[in-house]
């Protein structure tokens, strides 16, 4: 007579393989919603940094003054200011990882914005003495540690001329 049905030693083996395969899938699920917030992260960042750099490049061409505020070390500042027509200012710092923009007509705030930086990233203008005045933000942030890169941080560069659109300027180019 034959019987029907499953040992115990066949359900334990079919129960062994089904956690297997399903731990390993729930493996496989974390490694692509990691991967898929991080890209989600750098896409967000990248798409800041190029609003950043548009602004930037037009407040700066706009600009008739640059002044930044420089650290003892006299090499870099944290924070600038241009001072644009029509009683506006356009001062732009860095702190607390993050870039803040802020628009002020006679004083008073009119706008403001906020790039937010990776941790551990740095930002720091430099305003060149010599005519034309060419402005520069570098922006270094880091790679992480499981890049497939040479260095550990990448450095952004966002070079932009003081009042680009006078005539002294354009008869240079």
């Amino acid at each position: 007579m034959r019987r029907r049905g499953f040992t115990l030693v066949e359900m334990t083996v079919v129960v062994s393989l089904a956690s297997i395969v399903l731990g390993g899938v729930a493996v496989l699920l974390q490694g692509v919603w990691r991967a898929e917030r991080s890209v989600a992260d750098h896409r967000a960042i990248r798409a800041a940094m190029f609003r950043l750099g548009e602004l930037f490049r037009a407040d700066v061409h706009a600009g008739k003054v640059a002044d930044a505020m420089t650290p003892p070390d006299g090499a870099t500042a944290d924070k600038i200011a241009l001072a644009l027509p029509g009683d506006r200012t356009v001062e732009y710092s860095w702190a607390n990882a993050q870039i803040e923009r802020v628009v002020r007509v006679n004083g008073e705030i009119v706008h403001q914005d906020t790039f937010p930086l990776p941790a551990g990233a740095t930002a720091v203008w430099q305003v060149a003495d010599a005519e034309p005045r060419l402005v520069t933000l570098l922006i270094t942030m880091p790679l992480g540690v499981k890049q497939l890169e040479l260095a550990d941080k990448r450095t952004m560069r966002i070079d932009a001329v003081i009042d680009r659109r006078s005539p002294a300027i354009a008869r240079a180019k």
